[in-house]
């Protein structure tokens, strides 16, 4: 007798499947959603930063980009994950709609991922590299890469 409750289809609620299940699908959400918003905030302070010329900017968005970091690489971890899962665990479902969900994880992959990763990496090791311009350009294609992966 503990807290677990029995779903309707007599799954215990409780169970290490069911929580793993939960953990996996977790990320691939609530990453995703964080750094669409933090990807849009690190463009609007290297702007700023342009405009005013205020140190405090570059220290603000070298934190938040700290943080982006490791939001971005637990998304695409976690997303790898969720991809691969389709197919033992919705074999069915990935069967049916197999027309549909293939060519929309190639266009999120093969688009959206590859320039959001492309400019991260401007972001990470180019920031002496480049002109200024360039970096904001830069930072702007990363929240452009980034709002794209959610449709």
């Amino acid at each position: 007798m503990g807290l677990a409750r029995e779903s309707c289809d007599g799954y215990d609620g409780a169970s290490p499947v069911a929580n793993s299940i939960r953990l996996h699908h977790h990320f691939p959400y609530h990453f995703p959603s964080f750094s669409i918003g933090l990807a849009a905030w690190l463009t609007v302070l290297e702007a700023l930063r342009l405009a005013t010329g205020r140190p405090v900017y570059r220290v603000i968005f070298d934190f938040w980009l700290k943080i982006f970091g490791v939001t971005f690489g637990l998304g695409v971890v976690s997303g790898i994950v969720m991809a691969f899962q389709f197919g033992p665990n919705w074999s069915v479902l990935s069967k049916m709609s197999g027309p549909i969900q293939g060519p929309l994880l190639m266009y999120e992959t093969f688009t959206a991922f590859m320039l959001e990763a492309s400019f991260f990496g401007v972001l990470i090791f180019g920031r002496s590299r480049v002109p200024p311009w360039f970096y904001l350009f830069s930072t702007a294609m990363v929240a452009l890469g980034t709002t794209s992966s959610a449709f």
